[in-house]
């Protein structure tokens, strides 16, 4: 069995890689689970983004792509009584500032998602 070459280290060392490679492989399978699901209904993807330049770039990508998304240019920190499914964050603020913001503006929501 792996022990760990510190004399007062962690033994099943294994035990711990193995865990740190498992995790992040299920929260993606999770993730693409409940995307899955919900390709099923027949949903609309809404799209926050304040810069003027990004969300031209956003409708652009969705048009030639054939998405259905709505893209709105707004600041997502302005919005209140938000209704919708599933949260996805990527990793542009700290978790408590991303949390609080979903605490505050949204009214009612199914999952949550972030990337790190």
């Amino acid at each position: 069995m792996e022990g760990s070459p510190e004399t007062s280290g962690l033994n099943a060392v294994f035990i711990l890689k193995t865990v740190l490679i498992i995790f992040p492989i299920l929260l993606i399978l999770q993730s693409f689970s409940i995307i899955l699901k919900n390709l099923k209904r027949d949903i609309k993807i809404h799209l926050y983004e304040k810069s003027h330049h990004k969300s031209h770039f956003l409708r652009e990508v969705s048009k030639k792509l054939k998405l259905k998304t709505e893209i709105f240019q707004k600041n997502i920190f302005e919005i209140k009584k938000i209704q919708t499914g599933t949260i996805m964050s990527r990793a542009f603020k700290p978790m408590s500032v991303v949390l609080n913001l979903v605490n505050e503006n949204f009214l009612s929501y199914k999952n949550l998602i972030f990337f790190m």
